[in-house]
C-alpha cells in the first residue's frame, strides 16, 4: 500500500448538534462492526444540564450494538469539523487513588474474538490535572471476563510493550503513514489503521477490565474479521478521509 507522507492535524469546532447521515460510501457488507458517530440516530441519547449523554450506541446496520457501563460514567457527544463524535472524557485510573479523569466507557453486546482488520478515526484527550494523561487505556478495549491486551496503549505510544504481539507485529498505520509501537500519536484525529498477524479480541470502548478508563474520542470504527487487501483499505481509508478530515486533491484542510 503506497505510504501518504502528508502530516494530518486537526482541530473542534463548536456547531449546533443535529442529526447527520453518514456520507461518503456505503457500509461495507461483511464489516463485522461499525460504529458512526455522525449518525446520531443510532444513540441513545440523555440531556442532563446542557450535556448529551449517549448510553447506547448502535451498530450503523446490524443488530449489534455498545452501552454505557453502569459501574463508570457515561460518554457525551462533542464535535468536530462539524459532525459529532462520542467523547470518553479525560483518562482515569481511580483504583490506584492518582487519577482524577472522567473516565467513560462502553460494553459492546457481543465480544468479538476474531478481529483482523480495524480503521478508528480516533483521537486522544488531554485533562488539566497533571496525571489525566493522554492516550486511552486501549484503542479497542476490554471488560468483564475479557483480560486481554491485545490493543494496550502506553500512554502516548501507540502500544504498551506487553500487548499482544499478533497486534504489535501486524499493519500499524496512522494517517496512511506506516509506523511502529513506539510511534508517539499527535494531538488530536487521526486515523488509525490496524491489521494483526492473526485474530485478536475486544469487546468495549475506552476500558481495560475495570480499571483504566476514558481517554479518549471516537468519531467512527470499523472492525473486520477478516484481513482485507490494499485495494480496500485504500477504497476505506479514502471515504474516511473524506468524510472526516475535509480532503481535496490530497491535503487535509482545517480551520484553527
Amino acid at each position: 500500500m503506497q505510504k501518504d507522507n502528508i502530516v494530518y492535524a486537526c482541530c473542534l469546532m463548536a456547531v449546533t448538534l443535529i442529526a447527520t447521515i453518514a456520507v461518503g460510501g456505503s457500509v461495507p457488507d461483511d464489516v463485522a462492526f461499525h460504529f458512526d458517530a455522525s449518525n446520531t440516530n443510532t444513540m441513545t441519547i440523555v440531556s442532563e444540564n446542557g450535556t448529551n449523554f449517549v448510553t447506547r450506541w448502535n451498530c450503523v446496520s446490524g443488530s449489534r450494538y455498545a452501552t454505557a457501563r453502569e459501574e463508570d460514567r457515561r460518554p457525551f457527544l462533542g464535535t468536530f469539523n462539524g459532525r459529532t463524535i462520542i467523547d470518553f472524557g479525560t483518562y482515569n485510573n481511580d483504583p490506584y487513588g492518582c487519577m482524577t479523569g472522567y473516565g467513560a466507557s462502553m460494553a459492546w453486546s457481543e465480544t468479538d474474538t476474531s478481529i483482523r482488520e480495524v480503521f478508528l478515526v480516533y483521537s486522544d484527550v488531554y485533562g488539566d490535572e497533571p496525571y489525566d494523561l493522554p492516550g486511552g487505556p486501549f484503542f479497542l478495549g476490554s471488560c468483564g471476563d475479557l483480560d486481554t491486551y491485545h490493543f494496550h496503549r502506553n500512554g502516548l505510544k501507540l502500544f504498551y510493550n506487553a500487548s499482544q504481539v499478533l497486534a504489535k507485529n501486524g499493519v500499524i498505520q496512522i494517517d496512511g503513514c506506516d509506523q511502529t509501537i513506539s510511534y508517539a500519536l499527535p494531538a488530536g484525529f487521526h486515523l488509525i489503521h490496524l491489521r494483526p498477524t492473526a485474530s485478536v479480541s475486544a469487546n468495549a470502548f475506552a476500558t481495560d477490565r475495570n480499571t483504566r478508563k476514558g481517554g479518549q474520542r471516537l468519531a467512527e470504527v470499523l472492525v473486520f474479521d477478516a484481513a482485507l487487501s490494499d485495494d480496500r483499505v485504500k477504497v476505506i481509508s479514502e471515504r474516511l478521509y473524506k468524510k472526516w478530515f475535509c480532503r481535496k486533491q490530497g491535503l487535509v484542510l482545517l480551520l484553527k
